[in-house]
């Protein structure tokens, strides 16, 4: 009976996802689907309260907030800044030393100069990376 339970509960978590993105009703979800509308929304608050559960089990806080029916959680917009992407700071060469090695997997070997272009440099690990 214990895994006729999770298969059914599988399957709304399922049907959930699946209805949160649809712009659809809950009532208009489920009749689609031929379930009963009350079932389905058993379902959503069963989901919602066994997740609460499980989440105050592990200390965390539930993902989804109780209230206003449709239990969906709204997105956060957060502030976003656009930068220029600046190159790394150029790593100074032992003294003695001609340029830079780096090594790669399978054994390669890239030698470049102290004043080797690091846009051109990237390029060139992406390249040898894709070939690894």
């Amino acid at each position: 009976m214990a895994n006729e339970q999770t298969k059914t509960e599988t399957e709304y978590r399922r049907l959930l996802a699946e209805h949160a993105r649809s712009a659809k009703t809950l009532k208009e979800f489920a009749e689609e689907r031929g379930l009963p509308a009350n079932r389905f929304s058993w379902w959503k608050r069963e989901i919602r309260r066994r997740d609460g559960a499980r989440a105050r089990e592990r200390g965390a806080a539930p993902l989804a907030p109780r209230g206003q029916g449709s239990g969906r959680v709204q997105p956060q917009l957060l502030p976003v800044r656009v930068v220029e992407p600046s190159l790394p700071e150029q790593a100074e060469p032992a003294r003695g030393s001609t340029g830079y090695e780096l090594a790669f997997g399978g054994g390669r070997l890239l030698r470049l100069p102290t004043d080797f272009d690091p846009l051109r440099a990237a390029a060139l690990v992406r390249a040898v990376e894709a070939t690894c």
